[in-house]
């Protein structure tokens, strides 16, 4: 690839205007001078102006007082159309070689040679490939047309196979007529500069419109589906101006991009889904029938299977349980919320087995395929993930005989609650979840908004069964969901409860060594023992403890085509793979190079895993929910002084614990991320500006 460069020459706050196309002295400020020659990229036949393809560069030079700015654009790779010339279907015989020959030979020129046959293609292509080439191209001429003009346009192969994807045949030309779609996949900065590129004016309401989205965008990348009026206004003057930020706001109404929301402005999208969700939430059974309503019923008949229920598990139901179990039962759309260990899957067990008995079809599912693993484990039922559940429904709607039970769904996201619901219109629904725990990883915080909406009909599991009260762990965790850090014990080995042991960020690795040696000797399972970290980088985070833990047996042989994994390594399997019986989330060992257990079966692994495998010393927190060892060691640093470092990340990790914590680090980083608003309560929505 080469560079080719336009220069602009700028002196204090001056407006800045071009130098020639060879870059051969300077013109007055204000002047505009023709290139002498034609600069990279096509010129757009409507504009006549350069359509600069590949990655901007600049470079200041000082020159006679001067400033000389160069901005550097990278030429265009021709990746997106090498790539469709490969992958399409029907022209059989062009691979990536073939391709980038053909690329090479013709450039621009190269879809008028396919149309018209010409029999120069036979100087790359044989006859017969050629042929198939030819026939078939008129189909797919759109689309070679689009990939072309998103290489002109700099878009890289990755995007370009969004773009296609998205809008086929229809993507040139949409592009064409408005550069700013672009937003979804590509910087603001970017997609502005080939708006400009192509001649918009700054104040063009397509320009303005895209700018406003791209502001609610990018707040959706944070978590948020509402943004106070106040706060677009000053993203937007940050890089349109302040002057341009209410036409901005305006434009992109009248455009029907966002929502006027409570002062504030959603995208479009998550205002429907938001407003869906609630609707189903607050209107669900209104018009269903009690499945107890049959008199050959009633819940009377109930209780003898319960008493059965109870009698095999070794504990009775607590008030709220039974009220949750009846609940479920005979409403259509209900949310549970429960705190970590306070009984969820033993109310679900519940669910199932009398929802079973009525003859209704239990659907159970959870976020990843770990947790839909351990929900089958515990229930006894057949569970799968949210995704899989979407995908086998997707376009159709299940019928009122059909039970719907999501687990973990604070994790859930608003997208995925969406399309859950509008399949589950007619269907009985049950949201299972804690609220204290981690937001989605998706925009909005749906779950935590409707445990908060009064409006909600929620039952509140508050009794916690998973650690013993003696252990301490259930109060420190209670206190952890208020906001309130606890004094704690400082660590003096194998004990119950929740202790703190002073480290160096730099030394962690070593005393978290010291104390799973310390836990081995007193006779403690390795297993049962689990390093769960907050941030992924650092000396403290998990990428660093994994490197350090692994190394420590330096003369274990690698797993097949890694040079990370060894011989005796805890692993995490990070994909869904059915054919191995494998779960995004599944934990495992590594018992030879080309020999992985998890769960106790023995799994094949070779060089294709690699990608998919990582250490598991110690996993993230986010890994870790669902889970339960009986002692957990959390490290935690001022490092970790961040908004992303907060409470419900202390106490989802602390209620991984069965028995014991040990916070390994600075107390002030954990009395700080305890203080911390939890991440759902930082997230701004519609439902909260609504009240």
């Amino acid at each position: 690839m080469s560079f080719s460069g336009v220069k602009f020459c700028v002196r204090s706050r001056a407006a800045f205007a071009p130098i020639d196309g060879n870059g051969a002295g300077a013109v007055s400020m204000g002047e505009v001078r023709p290139a002498a020659k034609r600069g990279p990229g096509p010129i757009d036949a409507e504009t006549g102006l350069f359509q600069l393809g590949g990655r901007e560069g600049k470079r200041n030079q000082t020159q006679n007082g001067f400033v000389i700015g160069e901005r550097l654009f990278e030429q265009s790779s021709k990746a997106n159309i090498v790539r469709f010339l490969a992958e399409e279907p029907t022209f059989a015989g062009i691979g990536n070689v073939r391709a980038s020959k053909l690329v090479d030979r013709f450039g621009d020129g190269l879809l008028t040679v396919i149309r018209d046959r010409d029999h120069a293609v036979f100087e790359v292509l044989p006859e017969g490939v050629a042929t198939v080439l030819f026939e078939n191209f008129g189909d797919a001429a759109a689309e070679a047309e689009l990939a072309m003009y998103l290489d002109a346009l700099g878009i890289d192969e990755r995007l370009g196979k969004k773009v296609v994807g998205a809008w086929g045949q229809l993507g040139a030309g949409k592009l064409r007529k408005n550069p700013y779609l672009l937003i979804s996949w590509v910087p603001w900065d970017k997609v502005d500069l080939i708006g400009r590129r192509i001649g918009i004016p700054s104040e063009d309401p397509q320009r303005l419109c895209a700018a406003c989205e791209y502001v609610l965008y990018s707040r959706l990348t944070q978590g948020h589906t509402w943004t106070s009026l106040k706060e677009v206004k000053k993203h937007l003057s940050a890089f349109i101006g302040e002057r341009n930020a209410a036409p901005a706001i305006e434009a992109c109404l009248d455009n029907h991009g966002a929502v006027f929301n409570a002062d504030g402005l959603q995208p479009l999208g998550a205002a429907i889904m938001e407003r869906f969700v609630i609707r189903q939430a607050l209107c669900g059974g209104s018009d269903q029938k009690d499945m107890f309503s049959n008199r050959a019923w009633s819940w009377s008949e109930f209780e003898l299977q319960l008493r059965e229920i109870e009698a095999e598990q070794g504990f009775s139901f607590t008030e709220m349980q039974l009220r949750a179990i009846r609940s479920a039962l005979e409403g259509r759309f209900n949310v549970f919320a429960g705190y970590a260990g306070s009984g969820k899957t033993s109310v679900l067990r519940a669910i199932c087995a009398l929802a079973e008995t009525r003859g209704l079809k239990v659907h159970l599912m959870a976020l990843s395929g770990r947790a839909a693993k351990r929900m089958t484990e515990a229930t006894g039922y057949r569970s799968c993930t949210i995704a899989r559940f979407i995908r086998d429904h997707q376009g159709s709607e299940l019928e009122p005989a059909n039970l719907v039970l999501i687990d973990e769904a604070s994790m859930v996201d608003l997208s995925d609650l969406y399309r859950i619901l509008r399949i589950c219109m007619n269907a009985r629904i049950c949201l299972v979840g804690d609220p204290a725990q981690l937001p989605p990883i998706g925009f909005g915080a749906p779950f935590a908004d409707l445990v908060a909406l009064p409006r909600v009909s929620k039952v509140v599991l508050d009794k916690v069964h998973r650690q013993d009260e003696t252990t301490g762990i259930p109060a420190i965790a209670k206190n952890i969901r208020s906001g309130i850090p606890d004094v704690l014990e400082i660590y003096s080995g194998l004990t119950d409860g929740v202790q703190y042991l002073h480290a160096d960020e730099v030394g962690v690795p070593e005393v978290i060594y010291g104390i799973g040696r310390a836990f081995a000797q007193a006779g403690c399972d390795r297993d049962d023992v689990q390093i769960i970290a907050p941030v992924k980088r650092g000396a403290g985070g998990v990428n660093n403890i994994n490197r350090f833990m692994s190394g420590l047996k330096p003369r274990r042989k690698f797993m097949t085509g890694s040079d990370t994994v060894r011989v005796g390594d805890p692993i995490v399997y990070l994909r869904n793979d059915p054919q191995k019986d494998l779960r995004n989330g599944s934990l495992g060992r590594l018992i030879s190079p080309e020999l992985a257990e998890f769960d106790g079966s023995e799994v094949h692994v070779d060089e294709s895993d690699v990608k998919n495998i990582d250490l598991a010393y110690c996993l993230t927190v986010h890994k870790s929910q669902g889970s339960q060892w009986d002692r957990v060691i959390v490290p935690l640093f001022n490092g970790g002084r961040s908004s992303f470092v907060e409470r419900s990340l202390i106490y989802t990790a602390v209620t991984r614990a069965a028995k014991q914590v040990v916070i390994v680090g600075d107390y002030e980083a954990y009395v700080f991320a305890v203080r911390s608003v939890t991440a759902a309560n930082k997230r701004q929505s519609g439902v909260k500006a609504d009240g």
